[in-house]
């Protein structure tokens, strides 16, 4: 208790320091995560610009041929890119599934599922690039399973 009466001023600082830490901290780690998600917002924005450029390209005009492409834009925090996913129904007998960079308008990993049957079921043939960054448009082929891990990898963080 004698420790108390004699010091009490002296913990007051000690305590009015400490809550000014941790006021300070806190509105330090809100404000970056407020800019975190300002620039994260942002790239998604440009993602979906870019996307909507890229698809003035890789779509038909005509209305009808619209509705037979189903289109997912993805901005990827780890990899610092954006990826488009395009689904392709247009043939009764063929479904693509492709994943494109749209920067370099590069198609990363695709697959034609062909001769499908009324069941849904059909014939992979899938293949990818190299690398993400390879300047060639080399393909190798690949099963289902790994292009699956491939599309998540783009289009997941």
């Amino acid at each position: 208790m004698k420790f108390f009466k004699e010091n009490w001023f002296k913990l007051i600082k000690v305590i009015f320091i400490l809550i000014s830490i941790c006021a300070f901290y806190y509105f330090f780690v809100s404000f970056q995560k407020d800019k975190q998600d300002s620039v994260l917002l942002k790239n998604q924005e440009n993602c979906s610009k870019m996307r909507n450029n890229f698809l003035k390209n890789y779509i038909p005009s005509s209305s009808d041929d619209k509705n037979n492409f189903s289109i997912t834009n993805h901005f990827n925090n780890k990899l610092s890119r954006c990826f488009v996913e395009v689904q392709d129904n247009s043939s009764y007998y063929n479904y693509s599934l492709s994943i494109y960079e749209p920067v370099e308008n590069k198609i990363l990993v695709k697959c034609v599922i062909t001769n499908i049957d009324h069941g849904g079921t059909g014939t992979f043939n899938c293949f990818r690039t190299d690398k993400l960054n390879s300047s060639t448009n080399d393909y190798m082929p690949i099963s289902e399973d790994q292009f699956r891990k491939d599309e998540k990898q783009y289009m997941t963080n």
